[in-house]
């Protein structure tokens, strides 16, 4: 059984794309968001900088000529798997991402934690598709304005003990 959404859609444009234009703005609207257009993910293996959602959609606002498809390819017990499209009217390419998301536990969660997660699975599934299609030379330039501003989302958060959660919605 397939969910999807509506496609999120970016303006048509009767003129072909100039992509000076688009990263001189991408850039000023990158350096406005600041800490919200990217995220950084620390790990031992080191950093890694990608797009926020709110990143990912700035950018194909401004790309133009493109649209978004995202929906629920499948769900199992333990996990549901999304995928975006992202469909280039100009240059006629398409390119989708899959991106599975772990399901909570039914017991742990309640349906406004499992919706938001559902959420979160469809947003990494559209950033996913606006990394691999839009320039990265255009995703880094705007990663980098933006870094002049603020101090980036972090994965850096309190680990949480997932049995002391069990013992507290037991109660």
């Amino acid at each position: 059984m397939k969910h999807g959404t509506e496609p999120t859609v970016s303006q048509f444009r009767l003129v072909k794309r100039k992509e000076s234009l688009i990263a001189k703005r991408a850039i000023e609207e990158a350096k406005l968001e600041g800490n919200r257009f990217y995220c950084v993910w620390q790990d031992e293996d080191g950093t890694t900088e990608f797009l926020t959602i709110r990143g990912a959609y700035i950018l194909v606002r401004l790309w133009g000529n493109c649209w978004i498809d995202v929906g629920l390819e499948s769900e199992s017990n333990h996990a549901w798997t999304f995928k975006a499209t992202l469909y280039d009217l100009e240059s006629r390419v398409a390119i989708g991402r899959l991106h599975q998301q772990l399901k909570p536990a039914e017991d742990l969660l309640g349906t406004a934690e499992r919706d938001a997660l559902f959420g979160t699975g469809q947003s990494k599934a559209i950033k996913k598709a606006v990394e691999a299609t839009l320039p990265q030379w255009l995703i880094h330039k705007c990663i980098d304005a933006a870094k002049t501003v603020g101090v980036p989302i972090s994965n850096v958060l309190p680990t949480i003990d997932l049995s002391v959660v069990r013992a507290i919605s037991r109660q």
